[in-house]
């Protein structure tokens, strides 16, 4: 089975969780500025998985494929988007907004084709096939 989808908007990266001690007990803040993306890429992984009749998470192998675009600048002079965010951050975030909704956990990913590339608009490709 593969499912293919597409979610519009600026990718954000995964951020940092910084941890600190208050009363003997650790406190973990999310730093990370990604919230409405992660909620973006919830809520189009939710209605992707309804329109292929898919009502539970998966919870087998998985091969995932993302193609993320980034909107390229009008003053970039290279090919690919070699700056920031890194792409390894923003591979993380997408996993991560779709734990127990396309998958029961991303441990389930073992394998993976990721890339990013400019365009004339930002978003990412998701697909997601079982290896069963």
């Amino acid at each position: 089975m593969v499912i293919s989808f597409f979610v519009s908007g600026i990718p954000k990266p995964a951020g940092s969780k910084r941890a600190v001690i208050k009363n003997g007990k650790a406190i973990v803040f999310d730093m990370s500025k990604n919230k409405q993306w992660r909620k973006d890429v919830s809520t189009v992984a939710k209605i992707a998985m309804k329109n292929f009749g898919i009502n539970e998470p998966l919870n087998c192998p998985i091969a995932m494929g993302l193609r993320f675009v980034i909107k390229k600048p009008n003053t970039s002079k290279h090919k690919y988007p070699i700056v920031r965010p890194d792409l390894t951050k923003l591979i993380r975030c997408v996993e991560d907004a779709m734990n127990n909704i396309v998958y029961k956990d991303d441990a389930l990913i073992i394998e993976q084709q990721c890339s990013k590339y400019y365009d004339n608009y930002s978003g990412v490709y998701v697909t997601i096939k079982t290896l069963n």
